[in-house]
């Protein structure tokens, strides 16, 4: 194990070839000479025990597998050789702390390291037991490079840990202005500017409340950007919804006026079809019907000694008329409403102050 660490290659062939177990392990931290040789970036040494078929996912106390224990160090030739045989670069987490080999390196800020295990399928927005990411580690440590790679990958610029504390409040509060301006262009959640003004106040190192107000600022004029931005982009959208509003609009009338030229083509196709017929005056209305006119009620016959007293008149004798006149009988006129409704009536029973017939006929007599 001495030997490995060391990167003593000849003396660990010789072992090997003499018998000595590969994967034994210290008694005190469980580490093997596989881990102790990544741990100090010996890539020779870890080849020639990944060739003898050495445990490639061996933990040793710390939870820690060889890449994790490279990634430490950033030993990107360490790591190529456990991944090119069969090293899982998205290995379970190190029980107590949840890294994996992604948030270590990217917490150290080894650039080279994090693009090898981004391009072996490693997940970028694996989080630690603080909820952090591997991108709010690079940017709370100030790692630029190591930020625009994991943006590259599709990281989340918004992503916040267990305190709600996000990417860019992190770089914010520890003064990184170039990530901050890496991540502005990016995030979509920005800090409220009394807050960053709380913070900056509160910092008493003269570098760092500068480098905190320069970032501030950024901040201020990128959420100043984006809203004019987002209003510009209302604004096309709305001006783009009224130009597809007319354009249906004028389809439709389009379409009303095709509808009506197809119609007055058809009833002229039918008018020719058919031989013109004269015109028919149209009928005249009804004449309106006379209002029914009230027939006065008779008077009632003179009864008793007045009816004897009353004079009676002489039948005057009927004027002689001639005979074309006498011949021909007069047209009948036709009755009047009310005489046709006085007709329609029933007759009446007599009253009793009209006397019956028969004493009409007494009164005569005896005149």
């Amino acid at each position: 194990m001495l030997a490995a660490m060391n990167g003593h290659v000849a003396a660990v062939k010789l072992l090997l070839d003499r018998g000595s177990d590969i994967n034994s392990q210290i008694d005190t931290n469980k580490n093997t000479a596989l881990t102790l040789a990544c741990f100090q970036g010996r890539s020779e040494v870890v080849q020639q025990l990944v060739d003898r078929r050495a445990n490639i996912e061996h933990r040793a106390k710390s939870g820690l597998t060889p890449l994790m224990e490279c990634a430490s160090g950033g030993y990107t030739d360490v790591a190529r050789v456990l991944l090119d045989k069969g090293a899982d670069v998205n290995a379970a987490p190190v029980p107590s702390s949840r890294d994996t080999a992604l948030t270590i390196a990217a917490d150290k800020g080894h650039a080279k390291f994090v693009q090898l295990l981004l391009e072996r399928g490693a997940f970028v927005d694996a989080r630690n037991k603080k909820g952090a990411t591997s991108l709010w580690l690079a940017c709370h440590n100030g790692h630029l490079e190591v930020c625009q790679l994991l943006l590259q990958a599709k990281a989340d610029p918004n992503a916040e840990d267990n305190r709600r504390i996000g990417c860019l409040v992190a770089a914010f509060r520890r003064g990184h202005v170039k990530v901050v301006k890496c991540l502005v262009r990016l995030c979509t959640q920005f800090p409220a500017d009394s807050d960053c003004l709380r913070h900056v106040q509160t910092v008493t190192d003269k570098e760092l409340k500068r480098r905190c107000s320069t970032a501030m600022d950024i901040i201020i004029s990128a959420k100043e950007r984006q809203a004019a931005e987002a209003a510009k982009h209302a604004f096309s959208l709305l001006q783009q919804l009224e130009s597809e509003k007319v354009q249906e609009e004028r389809k439709a009338e389009a379409l009303a006026r095709k509808r009506e030229r197809k119609k007055q083509k058809k009833q002229s196709k039918s008018g020719k079809a058919q031989p013109d017929e004269p015109q028919r005056p149209s009928p005249s209305p009804p004449p309106p019907e006379p209002e029914p006119v009230a027939t006065p009620a008779p008077a009632p016959a003179p009864t008793g000694a007045k009816a004897a007293a009353a004079p009676t008149s002489k039948a005057t004798p009927a004027a002689p008329t001639s005979k074309a006149t006498a011949a021909a009988p007069p047209a009948p006129s036709a009755p009047s409403p009310a005489a046709q409704k006085q007709q329609q009536q029933p007759p009446q029973a007599p009253t009793a102050t009209q006397p019956p017939a028969q004493t009409k006929q007494r009164a005569g007599g005896r005149k």
